[in-house]
């Protein structure tokens, strides 16, 4: 693809792209992503998955890796699906709504909690 063909991003669903839009600058969160591949994905596509800080939720094991139009789940930086959408063997992303952050202070140093 050439540096102005930005078709690669069809590739990542309608809610997930705006996510990425709205997030602020400073805001990159880790979110679950569901990938569905095209074609068996090279060593090279799984070393670059690694490379944008995705975790395998349940890693890839076949010597071949795995099959084609298989779903696999990880967890990826929300800025990196564009750049996951570029390989060839990716059919498509979508990802879960990144968490809000946790204001609760957890649980009393007791355990109890008062009644309000």
């Amino acid at each position: 693809m050439d540096n102005d063909d930005t078709s690669y991003l069809n590739k990542i669903d309608a809610p997930t792209s705006l996510q990425i839009r709205l997030l602020a600058p400073q805001d990159n969160p880790v979110v679950d992503v569901l990938l569905q591949w095209a074609s068996t994905p090279s060593a090279a596509d799984l070393d670059q998955v690694a490379r944008l800080g995705g975790v395998w939720n349940r890693p890839p094991t076949a010597a071949a890796g795995p099959a084609p139009t298989d779903l696999q789940t990880l967890r990826l930086p929300l800025r990196a699906l564009a750049e996951l959408a570029r390989l060839p063997s990716v059919r498509a992303l979508s990802a879960a709504a990144p968490l809000a952050p946790d204001t609760d202070d957890g649980p009393p140093a007791d355990g109890v909690r008062p009644n309000p």
